[in-house]
């Protein structure tokens, strides 16, 4: 018989009560004990928790809620988030009511829990059987600051195919007793961790190049990936090239006609046909060393050699060759979330009024690859940074009137004044970066209700970089709304899609009267490899932002041609894009701003 059936009806919603069970090992371990916080029940299919916040899905096969329990269907990819943001520090252990269509899925998939995260597998004794049954994670052996958990994530890119179905999650006080109540040890975490030393003062040492290396000129098709890298496979510089390939690694699908990159999205496997990848040769070479570059086809070799004669860095350069051997001569179509409508009217393409030189970021974050403390700490250092290190930090979709309305706003003088925030440069007149890209603008006219802007880049330079952790800011239609409606789009990932970071996010009135506001963002990707957060030269990405299209006042605004025109001039005008350079997280920008508002989509 299915535990939910016993359980289910003493949960009180908002408050998290199990009072007043009976038959329950949830109800009968908590006697003397606070009673259980429910975050989750599934009552319903609505966008809302049982904390009143809101969770959601992304990337998977299947996510459904059917007969009071969540069915998540996952193939290497996805995840599924519920908000929290409370102090549970009255409860160790993090219970989820769980089953699976196999068993023992539970290799396959990643619990994070306020920001710290372990495969399910290491957190717990329990597998995940074939019928509902309750999992207890210790919160203290996780290592999880318990007086703040922003939110609960199941993610699902361990490489492993599947479905797991979601009863109910709580906090609890004490474990069931088949998970420990006797007094028995708990699972070890999977890693220590030290919210001390995270994450910009751990060494992770990937920016270390090896003595050994070839130039650019003795770069050939026979060069095999061991004498491009030679710590392709070194653990202690965290590289975990074999895995970037065979993660990710699509088959070898037939080409049939001719295919426009520039005018329709291309599936990975197309591509490897395309471009003569040799999957077998990967699959039986990558873990020695000897695959060569001519095995990855047409596209790789053209690259390695420009970015290495260009200074760019050797272990970038492999960590990125899964994405090199799948990449377009021609300028791949941007897909986006919202494409309804878009206006006649656009800004762009301009490259940046101040000039800049290229730039060449030699630091590398950490790829998603493990969950060792480091790795992490490095990798996700822009979307843990609210759990690990500021405490004054919000999580709004809607700001107060305070940030709203204040004219002497950082913000709003670094554009009124072209200058940087943090060195005073003068920035000059129109669209600038810190590095060679092309920016347009346009605005989707999603429905008759709302509209997106939409902030389009591509990298000019000879060279890639990373986007994670970028700031940028602009001035645009004035929205005092929901910013959570936001995106990041990419092209150049597994399959063609779109992004789903977390942003770091504020709106602050411009000008009033003409109904414009100031916004910054910061790009906070996690749990995403390289190829995700790369922006490729020749290739786009870009942000789409929403908002209602009628004003404050209620009423339509910018009706006119010579209106919308005049509104996206200002959008490009204002544009600045600032890349991280040294994985600093741009920590400078955000405390110049005071850009500590985190929003999820």
């Amino acid at each position: 018989m299915r535990r939910r059936t016993i359980i289910k009806g003493g949960f009180a919603l908002g408050t998290g009560g199990l009072a007043g069970l009976t038959g329950s090992s949830l109800a009968g371990a908590q006697d003397s004990s606070p009673e259980p916080l429910v975050v989750q029940d599934f009552e319903d299919s609505g966008d809302q928790n049982s904390l009143d916040h809101d969770w959601t899905t992304a990337a998977l096969d299947g996510a459904e809620v059917e007969d009071g329990a969540l069915s998540l269907a996952y193939d290497e990819a996805g995840f599924f988030a519920t908000r929290v943001h409370e102090d549970v520090s009255d409860y160790q252990y993090l219970v989820l009511s769980m089953r699976g269509a196999s068993g023992d899925e539970q290799s396959g998939v990643q619990l994070e829990v306020g920001g710290t995260e372990g495969q399910l597998a290491s957190l717990t004794e329990e597998p995940i059987a074939t019928e509902f049954s309750e999992v207890a994670v210790d919160l203290d052996a996780m290592g999880v600051d318990r007086s703040s958990v922003d939110d609960v994530r199941l993610n699902f890119w361990q490489g492993e195919s599947g479905t797991v179905e979601v009863d109910w999650i709580a906090f609890a006080a004490t474990p069931f007793p088949e998970v420990g109540d006797d007094g028995g040890e708990s699972t070890p975490p999977p890693t220590e961790t030290d919210p001390e030393a995270w994450p910009w003062e751990v060494e992770a040492g990937n920016e270390k190049e090896p003595e050994d290396v070839l130039p650019a000129s003795e770069i050939t098709a026979d060069t095999t990936l061991a004498e491009l890298c030679p710590t392709f496979d070194s653990d202690d510089a965290h590289m975990h090239v074999p895995r970037d390939f065979l993660d990710y690694l699509p088959d070898k699908g037939s080409v049939d006609g001719e295919i426009d990159v520039t005018e329709e999205s291309v599936d990975d496997s197309t591509k490897a046909g395309m471009y003569d990848v040799d999957v077998e040769a990967i699959q039986n070479k990558v873990n020695s060393g000897e695959l060569t570059m001519g095995e990855l086809g047409t596209q790789a070799l053209d690259h390695v050699q420009t970015y290495i004669e260009e200074g760019f860095p050797y272990h970038a350069t492999a960590k990125l060759l899964p994405r090199l051997m799948l990449l377009p001569d021609e300028t791949e179509k941007l897909t986006y979330h919202k494409t309804n409508d878009p206006w006649d009217q656009t800004a762009g393409p301009a490259t940046p009024g101040n000039d800049p030189d290229q730039l060449i970021q030699q630091e590398w974050p950490t790829d998603a690859r493990t969950y060792q403390a480091d790795e992490k700490y490095e990798r996700d250092r822009a979307h843990d940074q609210p759990d690990h290190v500021d405490t004054d930090w919000t999580f709004s979709s809607l700001l107060s009137d305070d940030i709203y309305y204040d004219e002497d706003h950082p913000l709003v003088e670094t554009i009124r004044n072209n200058e940087h925030p943090v060195t005073g440069e003068d920035l000059g007149e129109g669209f600038t970066a810190n590095a060679p890209m092309e920016a347009s603008v346009r605005m989707h006219n999603e429905n008759s209700n709302y509209w997106y802007q939409v902030l389009n880049f591509k990298n000019t330079q000879a060279v890639p970089y990373y986007v994670d952790a970028a700031v940028i800011w602009w001035v645009g239609p004035m929205a005092l709304s929901d910013l959570r409606n936001g995106h990041y789009n990419n092209p150049h990932r597994p399959n063609p899609g779109k992004g789903h970071p977390q942003r770091d996010i504020i709106e602050v009135v411009y000008d009033e009267e003409r109904q414009l506001s100031a916004y910054a963002v910061r790009i906070a990707q996690h749990d995403e490899p390289y190829n995700m957060r790369t922006a490729y030269p020749n290739q786009r990405w870009g942000l789409e932002q929403g908002l209602p299209s009628t004003g404050p006042d209620g009423n339509e605004r910018f009706t006119s041609a010579e209106e919308r025109q005049e509104l996206v001039d200002i959008m490009l005008d204002t544009l600045h894009v600032e890349l991280e350079t040294n994985l600093d997280r741009n920590q400078s920008i955000i405390e110049a701003f005071d850009l500590r508002n985190r929003v999820s989509n």
